[in-house]
């Protein structure tokens, strides 16, 4: 096949021998150093862009959790100011009634007091009235010994007129004296029992006036206690409506600062949240600028790794024609590292393989991936016929 390598002349090596290594250390440098940091620097804008978005779904969510707080506490505040209102229109009502039931107790006293007067008035006519029965029974009682004398004189009378034809003319006049106050008798009798069924009914009257009235007195006297009770009832719910009233302020009071409190923290996440949604907006700015830096840094590496193919290349053909075969093997399979698909690369690592470092394995390995990936090159040809000599060895070898 001859002793030849593919491209770079050894003059060209030679004269730029001594600068392709010091760039080649520069660049290789530069290339890890540059890729290096590019990698650092955008791990590092995409762990900045994932802790700030944690960060403002935390804030979004404080910031949810306090609105919903603060419609929460001003859902509590309407509430007790509802409460409150309610509570003063109860008040307001109770002193309603409370004055109502004051004046109701004022007429029932005077109403309790007039009846008084007005049994005190009744107990003595009463008394009076009982005073006069007594005298007019004994008047009576008299009347009716009076008159049973009178009968038993008249009596006598009588059986002595019965014996007597004739009386003498002083009986006849005592006669008709005993007539005329028999007469008399009987008329002050009549008056007298007139006067005492009078008396009777006024006196059965004033009964029933002086037992009616002392039942409208117990009745008044009851509603007075009930008017009483219900106006303890009332002072008792007054005062209790007076805690409630200093009760639903001080809470009224709280939750007017608890409100506020989540105010000034709503207000401080909002900035919060300001700042970060400015950071964010930056981030995605510089994020965006990311990919093309990227393409730019990829290809600037794409580039790199070019240039440094391409000196492992005169490296390695540069010690293949200063016969140093292994160090030129080393640089060449550096170069397939980089680009496996260097077809140069395998032609001059076959050569190597079939002429120097005797492995015809190995040639014919790299020879076939030449001829896979430059089939019409000008040495194609060459390698074929290496290879259908190589097969007649083997078939000998075999035989």
């Amino acid at each position: 096949m001859g002793n030849f390598f593919k491209r770079p002349s050894f003059f060209l090596i030679l004269s730029i021998l001594s600068i392709s290594v010091g760039i080649f250390a520069f660049l290789g440098y530069q290339r890890v150093s540059i890729n290096s940091k590019a990698n650092t620097g955008c791990f590092q804008l995409v762990e900045d862009y994932t802790n700030l978005v944690k960060e403002l779904a935390e804030f979004k969510a404080k910031a949810d959790s306090l609105e919903v707080d603060n419609k929460m506490l001003v859902e509590e505040m309407n509430r007790l100011e509802k409460q409150l209102k309610e509570v003063k229109s109860a008040k307001e009502e109770v002193i309603k009634q409370l004055l109502v039931l004051k004046k109701e107790c004022a007429r029932k006293e005077k109403e309790c007091h007039s009846l008084r007067e007005r049994v005190q008035i009744l107990e003595k006519e009463k008394k009076k009235l009982s005073q006069d029965n007594v005298a007019l029974n004994n008047v009576v009682k008299k009347l009716e010994r009076d008159l049973t004398q009178y009968k038993s004189r008249l009596e006598e009378y009588k059986k002595k007129v019965a014996k007597e034809s004739e009386l003498p003319e002083d009986i006849k006049e005592l006669k008709s004296v005993l007539e005329e106050k028999r007469r008399k008798f009987f008329q002050g009798y009549m008056e007298l029992q007139k006067r005492a069924l009078t008396l009777e009914k006024e006196n059965q009257r004033l009964t029933n006036l002086l037992k009616k009235t002392q039942e409208e007195l117990a009745k008044l006297e009851k509603e007075n206690k009930e008017l009483n009770s219900s106006l303890k009832r009332q002072k008792v719910l007054l005062a209790e409506i007076e805690t409630d009233r200093d009760f639903y302020k001080i809470e009224g009071e709280k939750s007017r600062i608890e409100l506020k409190k989540c105010n000034q923290s709503l207000f401080q996440l909002q900035s919060k949240y300001s700042a970060v949604l400015r950071e964010n907006q930056d981030l995605k700015a510089k994020i965006e600028v990311m990919p093309r830096k990227l393409m730019e840094l990829s290809q600037l590496n794409k580039e790199l790794l070019k240039e440094k193919a391409r000196l492992h290349y005169n490296l390695g053909v540069f010690y293949a024609q200063r016969g140093e075969y292994k160090k030129a093997i080393k640089e060449f399979q550096e170069v397939l590292k980089i680009d496996p698909n260097d077809a140069d690369t395998h032609y001059n690592l076959g050569v190597i393989y079939s002429e120097y470092e005797i492995d015809n394995e190995k040639a014919i390995d790299h020879f076939r991936k030449y001829l896979g990936l430059a089939p019409q090159d000008i040495y194609a040809d060459k390698v074929r016929e290496y290879l259908v000599s190589q097969e007649v060895v083997k078939g000998d070898e075999a035989k």
